[in-house]
C-alpha cells in the first residue's frame, strides 16, 4: 500500500486540468461509508496518499476542525476544514505562502450505479500562479495512484466486513 517513501509515478494517468486546478475520479464496487471512513481517517491518510508522511486531527473531523500535513517532500502545514456534508464532501484548506491549497473530496453515484469518488485540489490568492508552477505537476501525477491506493482499501475493507 500507500507509503511516504514511495516513489511519485513520472508516467501513467494524470489528474485531469490545469496545474492549478485539477481532479480525478474513480469508481468503485465499495460502499460509500467505506470510502467516507477513509477519507475522515486523518492519521491514516499517509496509508493510501504517498505525498504524505503525517497527517493529524485537533479534534473530531467536521467544520473548524484544525489539523497538520507532514508532506513526503516540504515544510509541513496546518490545514482546516472548512466544509462538511456528511457522508458526501469535505473540503480543506492549507495556507501556504501568498496563497491557498484547497482539497474537496466528493462522492456521488456514477452513471453505471456504482460509487464515484472524485478528489479535486485548486490553488489560489496571490502565490497561487507561482505554488501551482512548483506543485501542480508532482500533485497531479501523485494524483491518480493516491486514489487507487484508496480504491483498493474502500474494497478490501467492504469485502472483510461482508465476509468475501
Amino acid at each position: 500500500m500507500g507509503c511516504a517513501t514511495a516513489p511519485t509515478p513520472t508516467d501513467g494517468p494524470v489528474a485531469e486540468g490545469s496545474n492549478r486546478s485539477f481532479s480525478h475520479t474513480l469508481t468503485t464496487s465499495a460502499p460509500a461509508d467505506a470510502v467516507w471512513s477513509i477519507w475522515t481517517d486523518v492519521p491514516g491518510w499517509p496509508s493510501w496518499d504517498t505525498e504524505l508522511e503525517a497527517a493529524s486531527l485537533d479534534g473530531p473531523f467536521g467544520e473548524g476542525a484544525q489539523g497538520h500535513l507532514t508532506p513526503a517532500q516540504g515544510s509541513s502545514a496546518s490545514f482546516v476544514i472548512e466544509e462538511v456534508e456528511p457522508g458526501r464532501a469535505y473540503t480543506l484548506a492549507t495556507r501556504l505562502p501568498a496563497g491557498w491549497l484547497r482539497i474537496q473530496r466528493t462522492l456521488t453515484e456514477s452513471d453505471d450505479g456504482r460509487l464515484a469518488f472524485t478528489h479535486t485540489v485548486t490553488f489560489s490568492g496571490l502565490g497561487g500562479r507561482a505554488l501551482s508552477a512548483r506543485l501542480g505537476p508532482r500533485y497531479r501525477r501523485a494524483l491518480p495512484l493516491a486514489m487507487q491506493q484508496l480504491r483498493t482499501l474502500a474494497e478490501a475493507q467492504a469485502d472483510a466486513s461482508t465476509g468475501r
